[in-house]
């Protein structure tokens, strides 16, 4: 057994120190470990203190008010297991926590309360108890509640004060609006009378509430024994209750009905639910009236006469019965020789046989035969075939039932049964072969030969030594066989086969599928273009009329976007935004059409001699392109082309001067102020960089051609049709609603 206690260490006979024993020393319930250590789950002496509870005093609690405290705990190991050993009912502890909870509900002085706690140590644990007294209050001082009280005859409520552990009198503050708290005695309304609590009073939509065979229903008081949305209670609804009835009533607190409606029944006797039951085999105009009566027939039904009665019918009879007595149930009588395909229908007048037969694929009952035996069920010249008397020199059985004439001449037409003479016997014949045959071997009977590339026409015609149209084909025209195609496979690369016929892809009646043709209109000429493509049109100017282009294939007239040539368009540069039709040249109509930007001067002026022309110019300089490097601007009293990219004298627009200098259109602001008007107004950043239009744009001057307007110089195409506001098509007070960028 080990040391348990402390003990000197000597060594060369002289005093070290007092040695504690090693952490992982094994212990067990008779050979504990010394004090400062507790023996853990494993048997190990750890360093533990001892266990105890260190929460001293319990809280007070109060009626109605939740309780909560947590017990503090110190030595020992962990994991805790605790204990209520004693204590009020409404309290409980968790056991892992040691949190004691719950919600008084009465008051008490001393209550006791005993708790235990056991740790987790070597075997059962070592344990600890504590022992508390606690008070319970009616409630805590200075808390308020709720109260209700009807000294009046009508319910009023309050506010009660906690005053010394105790509620105090109810201070009224009116009249209660509580649905559960109302009337004279402070109680719940009755749901059925009342909806609503109005001056502590039980109401009915504020109507008194409701009495006798009244309830409040729908927030008005109802007469419930004739209501018949509310019959006999709130919500029972008649109309929907009863089903398929008319008359529908509430009588007495009952709902009932004068009549069904046709096609029901009241089957259950129970009037509150009106006529459930539908009109059946079952049940057809009666409860307790059943088709299923009806023998041998199919698809029984149950039909409405014109009276409004019912009756039992059937689509027809079993296939072995007739219906011969309109008076007896269903269909009575078994076919048989006098009653075969009908009740009058008599075998013994019948050419088709004698008998009644039943045929073996359709089931149908016709007259007929049933022995195979030749003058037997039939009459003379007639042999008995699949239960009818048929000729002996039909051709589906030529002399005997089992031999058939087109079985035997394939492929044939106009097949016949023939008896030249009682030598020969029955002969089977034909006047010619199908239309997709020859008979190309007299010794085989029929037409054994299928027309194909080698024989089409006839037996010697052959359609394989051609380059192409080498197959057999039906002329639909014609109406006959000649040689030709059935797809592009039997023609040359390029073809088409349209029509069983190899003609070219490009083909104007046949455009790059059959039957697309390109047809020319007034006087047009249309080719096909583009076979992939199923195009037709023009290939060059010649193929249209005398003042059209041919353009992608089309005639034109000369337009704005093709003058002259196709994709030509008229621009300002080229003279104006117009076609003239006559003369085929660009020109231009008004001033407007020659300025592409704000500010521009460049005007439409006519040319001598051009049979009244006007094209677009800027002085004697020409025609500007009415680019951002190249507008019409005033310079030095005359009209010339100036780049508003980078002119300090035109900068971004005509006449607008910058003091530090031109980029990208807009004033550089480094070595100037920004100009009040123009494509920027404000420099950003201040003292460095490009002035820029703040309605549009924090840091960027306005787009190509637009003014930079801050609404202080009217116009209407600011805001909502407010002054010129942003960037502008026209000059600042100049322009409409919709016409600036903001």
């Amino acid at each position: 057994m080990l040391l348990r206690a402390l003990a000197f260490c000597l060594l060369s006979g002289a005093v070290l120190l007092a040695c504690t024993p090693a952490a992982d020393t094994g212990c067990t319930d008779t050979d504990p470990c010394i004090e400062g250590y507790t023996c853990n789950p494993d048997g190990v002496c750890v360093t533990a203190g001892a266990l105890s509870i260190d929460t001293q005093k319990l809280p007070d609690g109060a009626v109605g008010v939740g309780y909560d405290c947590d017990l503090d705990v110190s030595g020992g190991l962990s994991p805790y297991r605790w204990s209520l050993e004693s204590g009020p009912g409404w309290m409980q502890i968790d056991d892992r926590s040691g949190r004691l909870s719950g919600q008084p509900t009465e008051a008490g002085t001393g209550i006791g309360v005993r708790v235990e706690v056991r740790d987790s140590s070597y075997g059962q644990g070592q344990s600890a108890e504590q022992a508390y007294s606690i008070n319970v209050f009616s409630c805590f001082d200075g808390s308020t509640r709720e109260c209700y009280v009807s000294p009046n005859g009508y319910c009023e409520q309050g506010t009660q004060a906690c005053e010394d552990g105790r509620w105090g009198d109810c201070e009224v503050r009116g009249p209660s609006e509580r649905f559960d708290l109302c009337g004279p005695d402070c109680e719940a309304c009755d749901p059925e009378r009342a909806d609503v609590c109005i001056g502590g009073q039980c109401t009915c939509n504020g109507s008194p509430a409701c009495e006798g065979s009244q309830l409040c229903c729908d927030r008005c008081c109802t007469d419930v024994r004739d209501s018949l949305q509310h019959c006999g209670r709130c919500g029972h609804n008649c109309q929907a209750q009863v089903q398929n009835a008319f008359g529908v009533e509430c009588r007495q607190g009952a709902c009932t009905y004068a009549s069904c409606r046709s096609g029901f029944l009241d089957c259950d006797g129970d009037r509150e639910n009106g006529c459930e039951t539908a009109v059946d085999l079952e049940h057809c105009g009666a409860c307790d009236r059943s088709c299923e009566e009806l023998e041998h027939v199919v698809a029984l039904r149950c039909d409405e006469e014109g009276d409004g009665s019912w009756v039992c019918a059937f689509e027809r009879c079993h296939e072995d019965y007739l219906d011969c007595d309109p008076e007896a149930p269903g269909c009575e009588t078994a076919r048989d020789e006098a009653h075969c395909e009908s009740c009058e229908d008599s075998c013994s007048a019948s050419t088709l046989g004698l008998r009644c037969v039943k045929d073996a694929d359709s089931a149908a009952w016709h007259c007929g035969c049933a022995d195979a035996q030749v003058f037997h069920d039939c009459g003379n010249f007639q042999q008995c075939c699949a239960q009818i008397c048929t000729a002996l020199d039909d051709p589906a059985h030529c002399g005997s039932c089992e031999f058939s004439c087109f079985d035997y001449l394939v492929h044939a037409a106009g097949i016949d049964c023939d008896y030249p003479s009682q030598e020969i016997g029955f002969l089977c014949t034909m006047s010619g072969c199908d239309t997709y045959y020859l008979d190309c071997d007299p010794i085989a009977p029929g037409c054994e030969t299928r027309r194909d590339a080698e024989h089409c026409t006839s037996c010697e015609d052959g359609c394989s030594a051609g380059a192409q149209d080498r197959n057999c084909v039906f002329d639909r025209h014609l109406q006959d066989w000649r040689c030709g195609c059935l797809d592009e496979s039997a023609c040359a690369a390029g073809q088409l086969c349209c029509d069983k016929r190899c003609v070219p892809r490009d083909s104007p009646v046949h455009c790059g599928v059959c039957f697309n043709a390109c047809l020319g209109l007034d006087g047009r000429t249309s080719h096909c273009v583009d076979p992939d493509r199923q195009l037709c049109g023009c290939l060059e100017k010649t193929d249209c009329l005398a003042r059209e282009l041919c353009c992608e294939h089309r005639c034109i007239m000369h337009d704005d976007s093709n003058c002259g040539d196709c994709g030509h368009a008229c621009t300002i540069e080229r003279g104006g935004p117009h076609c003239n039709p006559f003369d085929i040249v660009c020109g231009c109509s008004e001033d407007a059409e020659c300025r592409g930007f704000a500010g521009s001067a460049q005007v439409c002026v006519p040319i001598d001699g051009l049979h009244g022309r006007t094209v677009c110019k800027c002085g004697d300089s020409g025609t500007c392109p009415e680019t951002l490097e190249s507008v019409c601007c005033w310079v030095d009293g005359a009209r010339e082309c100036a780049d508003l990219s980078s002119d300090p004298a035109n900068c971004g627009r005509c006449a607008l001067h910058c003091q530090g200098g031109c980029e990208r259109g807009g004033c550089v602001c480094a070595d100037g102020p920004c100009p009040g008007y123009g494509p920027g107004t404000v420099c950003d950043p201040p003292d460095t960089g490009i002035c820029h239009c703040p309605p549009y744009s924090e840091t960027e001057p306005c787009p190509e051609g637009r003014s930079c307007c801050l609404g202080n110089l009217g116009g209407s195409g600011g805001p909502g049709g407010g002054p010129d506001e942003g960037c502008c098509v026209r000059i600042c007070g100049e322009n409409q609603p919709g016409d600036c960028e903001y």
